[in-house]
């Protein structure tokens, strides 16, 4: 159950779904806060919402945590995730050149 909220969190932020990315990421929250949760996926499920949190914000024009980001995109040693958060940091630099 929290693999499919985490993919279909990642998924819909990718497509730019914000209100199913939110409904994702809570399901996600629920799953952790289940006795049943393993402690092994509950504090990688952790990183995945903090990380889906930020992508979130991006997606509703909040444009801080851009040094988090930042710091994901060179830590990570998944090419899959770089594209993601790659997508993310583009967003915001965007977003950022927008507002100037």
């Amino acid at each position: 159950r929290g693999l499919v909220a985490s993919n279909l969190g990642t998924a819909c932020l990718q497509k730019g779904d914000r209100a199913g990315a939110a409904a994702a990421l809570e399901e996600l929250k629920q799953v952790i806060r289940s006795r049943h949760c393993k402690e092994k996926f509950r504090e990688k499920a952790r990183r995945i919402i903090a990380y889906q949190q930020i992508c979130l914000d991006v997606l509703n024009g909040k444009r801080g945590r851009l040094k988090e980001l930042e710091q994901d995109y060179e830590n990570t040693k998944s090419p899959f995730h770089k594209l993601s958060v790659g997508r993310f940091l583009e967003k915001v630099r965007r977003s950022k050149k927008l507002a100037v």
